[in-house]
């Protein structure tokens, strides 16, 4: 009987340890599961590539590969680097620096002077008439501050130019003379940025005013030869303009608007004198 006993008791101890020899450890069971491949590539592929589902790792989307000299579009075409354009983020927009350089014309509107006297015989102080074509240039520095605000400031250089149909000779020397201003102004442009095909492009509308400078010549009662002098005054203008992205940090730009100048001259014949004019500008901007 004891014998019997011994030998259950033997029989069933080797059969629990057998059990539990089979049973893999803990240990094991997390190493295992750790050296499995993740899905996807990490990090994510970069513009231009996607992950292939296989391997694991990110291949071009052209197939065959670009040239050295060349980029693959959204379009899985093989297109030079200069023409694909890295996609802005879709909640800021693109926020570069961007410095702006356009030739600006101006052309039609009005002038008028304040005579600092009454013409002799007759009780006019005020002169209308018609201003010749402006012609200058703009530099701006402008940084979007959200995606549908930019601010900046800009320099505009022009000269004012007469239109030689006056009719006396106050017009001619106190109203028409070539001069040439200098305006200093800050500016916001609200603006819509979207895509035009594979192109970043913006509306926008431009709003300044700030101060002006004039060089004038300055005329006395007892000579008529002009003496240049600095004279202030203060000037606003607004437009419509468009802009697109030629490459990756170019952009042709367009405006028309209106443009008006004051100045303070003060002089022996001339008080004050004001123009405004329709204005077109054009040019580029760079984007860093």
């Amino acid at each position: 009987m004891l014998v019997s006993f011994v030998g259950f008791w033997f029989t069933s101890a080797s059969l629990a340890y057998a059990q539990e020899a089979e049973v893999p450890a803990p240990a094991e069971d997390a190493q295992s599961a750790s050296m499995e491949s993740p899905k996807g590539c990490f990090p994510a592929c970069r513009h231009g590539y996607v992950c292939h589902p296989d391997t694991q790792a990110c291949v071009s989307l052209c197939n065959p590969p670009c040239a050295d000299w060349e980029a693959c579009s959204d379009a899985a075409e093989c297109v030079a680097q200069s023409e694909v354009t890295a996609k802005p983020d879709s909640e800021n927009g693109d926020r570069r620096f961007r410095f702006v350089v356009l030739g600006r014309f101006g052309f039609g509107g009005t002038s008028r002077v304040n005579l600092t006297e009454p013409l002799d015989f007759t009780d006019v102080t005020t002169i209308e008439g018609k201003p010749g074509a402006t012609l200058g240039f703009d530099l701006r520095f402008e940084k979007p501050v959200s995606k549908y605000v930019t601010v900046g400031g800009l320099i505009s250089n022009y000269w004012l130019r007469p239109q030689r149909s006056s009719n006396s000779f106050v017009d001619l020397r106190a109203i028409d003379p070539n001069e040439y201003a200098l305006d200093i102004s800050p500016f916001v442009k609200p603006r819509y940025p979207f895509r035009a095909g594979s192109r970043e492009a913006e509306l926008y509308l431009f709003v300044y005013v700030g101060g002006s400078l004039l060089m004038h010549d300055y005329f006395t009662d007892l000579s008529l030869n002009p003496i240049t002098t600095a004279r202030g005054g203060f000037n606003f203008g607004v437009g419509p303009g468009f802009q697109v992205f030629l490459a990756r940090s170019v952009a042709l730009v367009f405006e028309v608007g209106y443009a008006y100048s004051w100045f303070k001259l003060s002089d022996d014949f001339v008080k004050s004198s004001r123009v405004g004019q329709a204005t077109l500008r054009f040019g580029f901007a760079f984007a860093f």
